[in-house]
């Protein structure tokens, strides 16, 4: 009978401070949702990833070489810890029959697919003795309009081969298949083919591990058998790299911003249960004098922390797993040509943050009511005597005080004698403005990191791309019609310094080229020594003056050089070395790969697409297009934070606002009987609440710009150099949304004035 009494008497408070419930189960949901939504979205992602990879037996190495025979097959497979091995011939040939011609990177397979396996989605497998049927990569497919039965044209130097489509499919390798800056089913695409079908040598051995096996010493001694070997591992195959770099930015964001979620939760929480605790003293001195005990009394008591935080735990566990989670996902898939979807199971890291938020909102209740019940029935029964009344801040400062309206002092005794509830309005506030300002700076950031890179450090209005064998770079500067044109000669090299190598990419520039700068001051290479970005030089851990080699694919002898500067690029980390330097390496003539093109003229484009050594170009406006592409996900995740950031600002600022009507009701009637209208009152909560939100915003500017950083420096990936970089107009803009969204909620709850009842109000502590 008691405890249905309780119950009862739970119920019907919590319907009467329903709003106050609400507030408590959305904050608690808000914060274990914002955790529980990044930390699942990386972990599907990772998961399904690990998942394709294994099942679709994705390879620990790629081992290109000039030609692989059965000897190099053999003496790889002697190397311990190498499990199995699978030999294939790779080369970029043109689909000449198709639309602006693109480029299809022919992987020829020798017998049976063992390693890198792919998903058939339609048609059949390859057969092994079919030496003219392909399987197309389904996305280039569907953007050629090609299907299963046609037949595709392709041509690798002076060979033309017509291959069967008799499968679409996706490749665990290609997750990111472009040979650009960004996917474009319109101009790159990948087929599977029968080795014997391109009656090529064999360049490259697909490599798997023995478990425990670690690829990078696997690694080294691969290149010192096998002299002139070009090794990657997954860490520097640019598809693996890019999208398990998105999993390390995803999980990084998950233990960056949650933090000020919870926490602001978690205050706001503990304002609101004090409240409503201390509202039922004179209920706890009728229960204790019912003979209630006080264990009885704690658990009642403590349901008020429980029940709401309970379901807002639940809730924001299942809302993040499923909603923001797939989010994520989607954005991820937008980019990437992401495998089958598998969810992973909800992490004891979220289960503990939805424990830990629940135990919070308990102990707050217990330590509300822990005070209280430790007096008398008789003590509580009668009124809590008000607090004595002191002089403020401002009344100190006689001249301005004398100074102030009385609507002034008024609205100033109440936000400093009330200070919690005025600062924790305050730093919804704070909060609210930071986490819009870092949200904002971080998508500034990525934006003009990619401004800077296309046009301060190179500075080109057009990138075309040549065919092998193009010729000289002094015949593209006599016929190109443009005011300017250099030549850069692109290559991927083994870059090796002691014990540790790497797969880079080396730029080898004109010595008289002025289209890339390398520092401030200087666009000029040293003739002797390389250059190389300050973030690859950070990743491999190396030093200026340092010897290093520099190995060729298929070249057993190095280029010996050294160290000579360092240049600070924000992407596109590589090495940079002079044309005088590569010519007396003795490593072949200077030919260009690409062309920088600065101040075309009109006919340009019609030039380019005529020219037939030119394999195609882009202005630097698409280039930009592109690599902005490329950040897609990680500005889906800035916008789901500034949308949290609102939806947290609502729920604090609401719940404040209604917390400072119930206690001030009896003073807002005392007002009415004064003679006060409606709308003066109103007037006078508005404006106290503008003040509030005022100060509110301008403190939280300076937080907003250290969580930027902050989350920029924990989530920068190893291909860029992301530097804080924050607009005026977008602090602005943050510090315009988060006070005009304070305010409309402030002028919504001013209208509950009208409804005050002033003869129940004055007679409320009777």
């Amino acid at each position: 009978m008691v405890k249905k009494m309780l119950t009862k008497k739970l119920l019907r408070d919590m319907w009467a401070a329903k709003w106050q419930f609400l507030s408590i189960i959305l904050l608690s949901a808000l914060g274990v949702m914002v955790f529980a939504g990044l930390d699942a979205g990386w972990r599907d992602i990772d998961v399904s990833l690990n998942k394709n990879f294994r099942e679709q037996k994705l390879p620990d190495l790629w081992v290109s070489l000039s030609t692989v025979d059965q000897a190099t097959v053999s003496r790889l497979n002697q190397i311990d810890g190498v499990k199995t091995t699978q030999v294939r011939s790779s080369y970029e040939a043109t689909a000449q029959d198709l639309t602006n011609e693109p480029t299809i990177l022919l992987n020829g397979f020798e017998g049976e697919i063992n390693l890198s396996q792919p998903t058939v989605l339609a048609g059949k497998r390859l057969a092994e003795n079919d030496v003219r049927a392909g399987l197309m990569e389904k996305k280039f497919a569907e953007a050629q309009g090609l299907t299963v039965g046609d037949t595709v044209k392709c041509s690798i130097g002076n060979m033309e081969i017509d291959f069967l489509i008799t499968g679409l499919i996706q490749s665990p390798e290609y997750i990111m298949s472009t040979n650009d800056i960004v996917p474009n089913p319109k101009v790159f695409g990948y087929m599977y083919v029968n080795q014997q079908a391109l009656n090529l040598p064999a360049n490259e051995v697909l490599v798997m591990l023995e478990d425990g096996v670690k690829s990078e010493s696997l690694k080294h001694q691969i290149e010192k058998v096998f002299p002139g070997s070009m090794v990657r591992d997954r860490s520097a195959h640019r598809s693996t790299d890019t999208v398990l770099s998105e999993v390390s930015q995803f999980r990084s964001f998950s233990y960056v911003f949650p933090v000020l979620f919870f926490m602001v939760a978690a205050l706001v929480v503990l304002t609101t249960i004090s409240r409503m605790v201390d509202n039922q003293r004179s209920q706890m001195g009728i229960l204790k004098a019912l003979g209630y005990s006080k264990k009885k009394l704690y658990f009642h008591y403590l349901s008020y922390g429980f029940f709401p935080s309970l379901i807002g735990g639940v809730l924001g566990l299942f809302i993040g797993k499923t909603l923001v989670a797939k989010i994520l996902w989607q954005a991820e898939a937008g980019t990437f040509t992401m495998p089958q979807h598998y969810n992973a199971p909800i992490s004891m890291l979220s289960i503990f943050v939805c424990l830990l938020s629940i135990g919070l909102a308990v102990g707050i209740c217990f330590f509300a009511c822990r005070q209280q019940l430790k007096e008398t029935a008789a003590e509580l029964l009668r009124p809590k005597p008000p607090k004595s009344g002191e002089r403020i801040l401002l009344e100190r400062f006689r001249h301005l005080w004398k100074k102030m309206s009385f609507n002034g002092k008024l609205i100033s005794r109440n936000m400093f004698r009330a200070k919690t509830r005025s600062f924790m309005a305050l730093f919804g506030i704070l909060s609210c403005t930071a986490l819009l300002i870092s949200a904002f700076g971080m998508e500034n950031s990525f934006r003009h990191l990619v401004d800077v890179y296309y046009g301060e450090t190179y500075t080109y209005d057009i990138k075309a791309q040549l065919e092998p064998n193009p010729g000289s770079i002094e015949s593209y500067q006599k016929r190109v019609p443009a005011k300017k044109i250099e030549g850069i000669m692109e290559k991927p090299v083994s870059l090796a310094a002691e014990d540790t190598s790497r797969m880079v990419n080396m730029t080898v520039v004109d010595n008289q080229q002025s289209l890339i700068h390398f520092s401030e001051d200087n666009s000029n290479l040293p003739k002797e020594g390389l250059v190389i970005t300050e973030k690859l030089a950070e990743t491999i851990g190396l030093s200026r003056g340092e010897k290093v080699a520099l190995t060729l694919p298929g070249d057993a002898k190095p280029l010996n050089t050294f160290i000579a500067d360092f240049a600070s690029f924000g992407t596109g980390q590589g090495i940079f070395i002079s044309r005088s330097l590569w010519d007396k390496s003795g490593k072949g003539d200077f030919v260009p790969t690409s062309l920088l093109i600065k101040e075309p003229k009109k006919d340009i484009a019609a030039y380019l697409e005529r020219t037939k050594t030119i394999a195609r170009w882009s202005t630097v406006e698409t280039q930009i297009a592109e690599t902005l592409t490329l950040m897609d996900s990680m500005r889906g995740v800035i916008f789901l934070l500034g949308v949290f950031a609102l939806l947290l600002a609502f729920v604090v600022i609401y719940n404040m606002g209604i917390l400072n009507f119930v206690e001030r009701t009896r003073e807002f009637a005392t007002l009415k009987v004064l003679g006060y209208h409606n709308r003066e009152i109103r007037s006078l909560i508005i404006r106290e609440n503008s003040i509030l939100s005022l100060v509110g915003v301008l403190l939280g500017i300076l937080p907003g710009i250290l969580l930027a950083n902050l989350a920029l420096k924990v989530a920068e990936p190893d291909d860029f150099v992301i530097s804080v970089a924050f607009s005026p107009l977008n602090i602005l803009w943050s510090c315009l949304i988060t006070f005009i969204f304070s305010l409309g909620i402030q002028m919504i709850l001013a209208r509950k004035v009208a409804s005050i009842d002033m003869v129940s109000a004055l007679k409320s502590i009777e």
